[in-house]
């Protein structure tokens, strides 16, 4: 009855302007139904779709569209919230009627949800002993994608007045438990719940409550993550350009903005921003008074004095992380402000203004936006900021890299820039002050060496800097500066400047030293300024800096021979140039790779640019450029690797020195400490030891046996210092790594250059692949800088579609963040579309499509069709005479093979790419390239009238799927490790078909699968199957995850399908059918013959990975599918005719014969019988036994009269298997095996099941003659009887084999026992 209630709830609307009265009758039938329904009657079903209502009251009285509501929508609005009101008082009282509720809901899918059920779920959280459960509805809705932002638009917009009930007594309450909950995508739910109950009850006291909450959620000291959706929320209502209605309403309550100000300190720099965002947008209030040029005070313009005294306040702080809060505040400040900058009236006269050099005269309200800019500038570049602010000491020696308050402003100006809502005003500060920094303090001359006699052409002759020449010359009077070396000049002679790492880190002015950490964040500005996708002119006034010279420490000073030649200050200086060269070759690949490989209109900007200064730079050269610089990257990053590992004093900037271990110092002090005791061992003669006493000589015995034990107890602590130093070392050196600029994603664009092709270089073609197959054979794959980019394609991929079960926990770790503050840039300009909290949470992975966008534009996956297509010819191809030169399994090779697998899985893993039409069209145009490699083809998945081609993609998996295999099964390969990287490549080949089926078959109306997958299966199945012939390396660890998981596939793709039609079924050999064969040979010719093999330790002949280390993941596998395939086959059409019956009960027969094989093993077998193998022996009897009870003996019932024969066969073999499972009790009770005891309740519960359901057949079917039942005696493994017999109360529950005839009462009485019973037919 109830749900029937529910089902005519669920199917309630609320009427708009537009309702008619059908629908006001259906709403006061349901009413009437929710709140009188009694235990006999049943409510009527009511019809009528969901939708939003349109033009409704929004709370006060007035129409959405703001006009003035009529009569008749007050009325309606009034019942709906009657109505609403009774269905919450309902389920307040009738909880059967909530239950039922909340249980539809859990069961309905996630696309057929509407807004009725969020309305429904709000009245039933008003009920205090129902918020935890409808709490818990919408945070598993909102991860499973049923309960949307959009979907809560559309139940709250417009029925302001209908839910205003529900606003204090169940959605605030359920927006708090949201926003506080540990999913990403509940967050986020609670977040737009928030935001649209702002928008929508206009109430003030009711603004006041979701304004206070959220404060609350900021403030009280939460997690990182609720903070985040909170200030996500104010960011949503203040960021909207059309949203300015609702930046306005958030002013009344401005003073609970301004509360924030007191914790800002305990907020990440991304809250930060937006916390500023928010109060500079909000403004000050109405009485203020004008602003300084004399107009009214407007949203966002000024009015913030409060703020700006914060802001100062932090600037003049000494301590890097303080300042960084002001400067914060002030780009805030600038971004927010440049929305009231004028646009320029006369853009003919500025253009004239800058051409002659003149100053243009700025509007007040630029003015003002640089003169905070430069008073964050000016408190940046004065006082102590430098000094260490984790309170350790900067001694000589230990001093820390400097985290210069500059920096952050650089970085916060490039966030801002990036953003696109800085005035041109602002941007041109920008340039005029910071682009010479770059020349002046980072930047040195070279002179031409044309230019200059034929005797000073050396390297260090053509450098301006006379100290810097020294240091290159070896004759620098800098005792901090080892000897330096012009490195990785890769535009030869040509290069115009060199950058100065080593003059700077070895500076005894300690200012310079640090301004190195300005490096990287100078140049991201500049280019960012530059940058035409950001509003600039090209980066062709930056760009000769992306093949000038490196001046580094010589090479042999940062290996393993020269540096530990260097003083302290020598070795600091050499790390830290190697850290700041490796951070700025990142920053200039991540600057020039997006250019590179989408190069402008050279002719245009040629066009475009005044003068004669602009050195433009062909796009082939720069993607030259950038591949050298990459390679530069590698080799100085194994440099900072191994210094950094040497070097303890340094570190990095902005985090704290790693202290060397106790334990370590320890160890060092009894190390060298007892080096002095051993050289005082006595040496005495053979004469001398004559002449000493027995006392003397046995003193000399115990100090020799002291001296031996002192030794013995320093190598050993020798050997621990080793680890724990290399283990300490380690850290250091990944610390350092870890502290570098990222890459970022768009790195990966240099796998598309024709420069990483491993064809021909410069090709535009694949088709070159179709070239003599010895000359492909011969070519070079893998290598560092393959590695480094399919290992950034691979993090890249990850990020961009994360695991969904994991996809939360992404947030907690810093650490693995790619570009996380361009990724969350608060400073974006959000037009109406994009601004909506809903919009964004509703679709996270519109950034993962515009990076597949460039993936796709930029051939990175036909680099991996292409490296796919040779690593297949080089393992595959060819006869031996051709390949004595051809290493097939070289370590190159084999880890680029890896990575490049690593990156199949990523994309095929998926789930966003196949659950939604755009997903599809995006994987469809991927396994294209993947497949096809074709460089001239043009792939565009954005365009709307690129139909998704289910053939197409089809084709596409098989040719994946057909590259792969080669792979792996080419060649002689006994690395297991490596295979199961392809197989599981295989795998995901094979479930993203699967899921592209089943996401595609509503629209094909197909019900079997294509015989594509089915041939898939197929192949994988013989792959592992073929695998699992194979003899592997002899240090070759097999488990679970290798031949556990090749047996799971051989099996579970084997299953030929049982046809729907029982006549052609009937036709069919039992062995053909399901997964019968493959679980014979599994069985049998597998596991059947490793007792014939000595001691049980294998190898089996035909399949050398059985053996008795792989037997135990090879056993559990093969019985886990047994229970499986026993309800398959009570589930298929076999057993739903009578024609097939014998067939069916054929191949239940053989099921339980082999899973009695299995058992026998472990009977049979002592070395085998371990407690393991025991536990999955009665783990899985348990589970078959259940389904045989649940499935087998109702069909038994059915069929018994036409084969009582067989079926009495079946349960003789089932209790076979029901004794063995009995005595590995007795075994567990025995021996104690907590496992095993666990175990046994529920294997005792199957038991008893089976004996009384078989005990009824045998009723029904007038054989209880058949059947006798008795007490079995004690038995161990083997089956032996155990002689000792215990009298524990316990033992009333151990089943036995004697038994003797019963009466039909003595039946009874068993029927409460464990006992077991033997089944004999009527003839016998």
């Amino acid at each position: 009855m109830c749900e029937d209630v529910v089902t005519a709830l669920r199917e309630v609307r609320l009427g708009g302007v537009d309702g008619d009265a059908e629908e006001d009758e259906l709403m006061r039938d349901a009413a009437a139904d929710a709140s009188a329904v009694n235990a006999d009657g049943r409510p009527d079903s009511g019809g009528g779709g969901r939708r939003r209502r349109r033009g409704g009251s929004n709370g006060n009285g007035t129409n959405s569209d703001g006009s003035s509501g009529n009569n008749r929508v007050v009325q309606r609005s009034d019942a709906e919230y009657l109505m609403l009101e009774s269905f919450a008082q309902g389920m307040q009282y009738r909880p059967d009627l909530s239950t039922a509720l909340i249980t539809a809901t859990k069961k309905t899918s996630p696309s057929d949800h509407g807004a009725t059920d969020i309305w429904l779920l709000l009245c039933c959280a008003v009920a205090p002993h129902n918020k935890s459960r409808v709490k818990s509805i919408f945070r598993s809705k909102a991860t499973s994608g049923g309960f949307t932002p959009n979907l809560l638009a559309d139940a709250i917009r417009g029925n302001g007045r209908a839910l205003s009930h529900l606003f204090s007594t169940s959605a605030l309450d359920l927006a708090d438990g949201l926003v506080r909950s540990p999913e990403a995508e509940a967050r986020g739910l609670g977040g737009a719940l928030y935001a649209e109950m702002f928008r929508e009850f206009s109430d003030p006291m009711q603004r006041q409550e979701t304004v206070g909450s959220l404060v609350t959620h900021i403030a009280s000291g939460g997690t990182s993550d609720e903070i985040d959706a909170a200030m996500k929320v104010f960011s949503t209502l203040t960021g909207a350009e059309s949203d300015s209605e609702a930046a306005s309403s958030l002013r009344p309550f401005r003073p609970y903005l301004s509360s924030l100000l007191d914790h800002v300190r305990g907020l990440t720099p991304s809250q930060l921003r937006r916390l500023f965002m928010v109060l500079f947008t909000v403004g000050g209030n109405d009485d203020d008074g004008d602003d300084d040029i004399g107009l009214p005070r407007k949203v966002g313009m000024g009015g913030c004095d409060d703020v700006q005294i914060v802001i100062r306040k932090y600037l003049s702080l000494a301590q890097v992380p303080m300042k960084r809060i002001g400067i914060i505040g002030a780009v805030a400040y600038a971004v927010t402000s440049s929305a009231n900058v004028p646009d320029p009236e006369n853009p003919e006269e500025i253009q004239r203004h800058v051409e002659d050099a003149r100053e243009f005269p700025l509007s007040a309200v630029a003015a003002d936006i640089i003169n905070v800019l430069d008073q964050a500038r000016t408190c940046c570049t004065s006082g102590t900021q430098n000094a260490d602010w984790f309170g350790v000491s900067s001694a000589k020696g230990e001093e820390a890299c400097g985290d210069t308050a500059l920096a952050h402003l650089f970085d916060e100006l490039c966030l801002a820039v990036r953003g696109g809502r800085l005035a041109a005003p602002v941007k041109n500060w920008i340039l005029e002050n910071f682009s010479e920094a770059l020349e002046d303090l980072f930047l040195g001359d070279m002179t031409d060496p044309s230019e200059s006699e034929p005797s000073e052409r050396e390297t260090q002759a053509i450098i301006d800097d006379p100290a810097d020449r020294a240091i290159v010359t070896g004759t620098s009077g800098n005792p901090r500066a080892p000897r330096g070396a012009m490195r990785y000049n890769i535009d030869g002679d040509d290069a115009l400047v060199y950058v100065k790492f080593l003059p700077l880190a070895a500076s005894n002015d300690p200012t310079k030293r640090n301004s190195l950490a300005q490096l990287g964040p100078l140049l991201r500005l500049l280019a960012t300024c530059h940058d035409v996708r950001y509003g600039g002119d090209g980066l062709t006034e930056i760009d000769a800096v992306v093949g000038c010279p490196l001046l580094l420490p010589a090479a042999e000073n940062v290996n393993c021979e020269g540096f530990g030649e260097l003083d302290g200050d020598q070795q600091l200086a050499a790390t830290m140039s190697s850290f700041y060269a490796a951070s700025w070759c990142r920053e200039l690949v991540n600057t020039f790779i997006y250019c590179a490989a989408f190069p402008p209109d050279i002719d245009a900007m040629q066009g475009s640019l005044p003068g004669e200064s602009q050195i433009l730079t062909t796009p082939d050269e720069i993607r030259r450029k950038l591949i050298e610089k990459l390679e530069a990257l590698i080799e100085i990053q194994e440099d900072l690797r191994f210094c950094t590992s040497k070097a303890p004093q340094f570190t990095p900037p902005g985090l704290a020195p790693l202290v060397l271990p106790k334990q370590i110092l320890d160890l060092e002090r009894i190390v060298d400490g007892e080096s002095s005791d051993d050289d005082e061992e006595d040496d005495f003669s053979s004469e001398s030891n004559a002449k000493l006493s027995k006392e003397e000589k046995k003193a000399v015995f115990e100090q020799k046996n002291a001296a031996k034990k002192r030794a013995a107890m320093r190598a050993k602590s020798k050997s621990k210092l080793m680890k724990l130093r290399a283990k300490y070392e380690d850290s250091l050196a990944e610390r350092s790594l870890g502290a570098l600029r990222p890459l970022s994603s768009l790195v990966c664009l240099a796998l598309g250059f024709p420069e990483c092709s491993v064809i021909s270089q410069g090709s535009n073609s694949s088709q070159n692949l179709s070239m003599c197959a010895d000359a492909i054979r011969k070519l070079k794959v893998g290598g560092p800088l393959m590695t480094l980019l399919f290992a950034e394609l691979h993090k890249s991929l990850d990020s961009l579609f994360p695991k969904k079960k994991l996809s939360w926990l992404k947030s907690n770790a810093s650490s693995d963040t790619r570009d996380e503050e361009l990724m969350d840039n608060p400073y974006l300009f959000l037009s109406s579309s994009t601004s909506d909290i809903s919009s964004r949470a509703g679709d996270g992975h519109s950034s993962g499509y515009n990076t597949l966008d460039d993936f796709l534009s930029g051939h990175v996956f036909i680099s991996i069709y292409e490296h796919m297509a040779t690593i297949a010819e080089i393992r595959g191809g060819g006869g031996d005479d051709l390949n004595d030169d051809v290493e097939k399994d070289g370590k190159d090779l084999k880890e680029c093979t890896s990575l490049i697998f690593a990156c199949m899985r990523s994309i095929l893993d998926a789930q966003t790419l196949t659950a939604s039409t755009r997903g599809r069209k995006y994987l469809e145009q991927i396994l294209k390239q993947l497949s096809a490699g074709d460089r001239s083809a043009s792939y565009d998945a954005t365009n709307p009238k690129q139909l998704f081609s289910l053939s197409g993609i089809q084709k596409s998996f098989v040719h994946v799927f057909d590259t792969i295999e080669e792979i792996i099964m080419g060649g002689e390969s006994d690395d297991l490790a490596f295979v199961m990287d392809g197989v599981e490549c295989l795998e995901a080949t094979l479930r993203c078909a699967l899921r592209v089926d089943v996401a595609t078959r509503y629209t094909t109306k197909g019900e079997e699968e294509p015989q594509g997958i089915q041939d898939l299966r197929k192949k994988l199945s013989n792959i592992c199957h073929g695998l699992l012939k194979c003899k592997w390396s002899d240090d070759t660890k097999y488990n679970k995850n290798t031949v556990g998981k090749l047996i799971t596939l051989y099996i579970e793709n084997s299953c030929i399908d049982i046809p729907s039609d029982s006549d052609e079924a009937a036709t069919i050999d039992v062995p053909s059918l399901g997964r019968l064969e493959a679980l014979t040979v599994s069985v049998n010719d597998i596991l059947g013959e490793l007792p014939n093999t000595t001691d049980c330790k294998g190898p089996v002949g035909s399949y050398p990975t059985c053996i008795s280390q792989s037997f135990g993941s090879l056993f559990a596998a093969v019985l886990n599918f047994l229970p499986k395939e026993l309800a398959f086959v009570y589930d298929s059409s076999l057993a739903k005719s009578n024609m097939t019956a014998e067939k069916t009960l054929d191949y239940t027969l053989r099921l339980l014969e082999l899973l009695n094989t299995l058992f026998t093993l472990t009977k049979e077998n002592p070395e085998l019988a371990k407690r393991p193998f025991l536990l999955s022996h009665l783990r899985a009897g348990t589970t078959f036994l259940n389904i045989f009870n649940a499935k087998a003996v109702k069909y038994f019932e059915t069929h018994f009269t036409d084969n009582e024969s067989s079926v009495v066969e079946i349960i003789r073999l089932v209790q076979t298997m029901t004794r063995q499972m009995s005595n590995v009790i007795t075994h567990g009770k025995r021996e104690k095996d907590a496992n095993l005891i666990r175990e046994t309740p529920r294997a005792k519960r199957v038991l008893e099941t089976f004996l009384h359901k078989i005990k009824v057949l045998m009723s029904k079917n007038h054989c209880v003659t058949a059947m006798w039942g008795g007490n079995l005696k004690e038995k161990r493994i083997d089956g032996t009887v155990v002689e000792e017999i215990y009298s524990s109360d316990e033992d009333g529950d151990d089943e036995g084999e004697e038994g003797e005839q019963e009466s039909g009462d003595d039946e009874e009485d068993d029927e409460d026992s464990d006992s077991e019973n033997e089944y004999e037919s009527d003839e016998d």
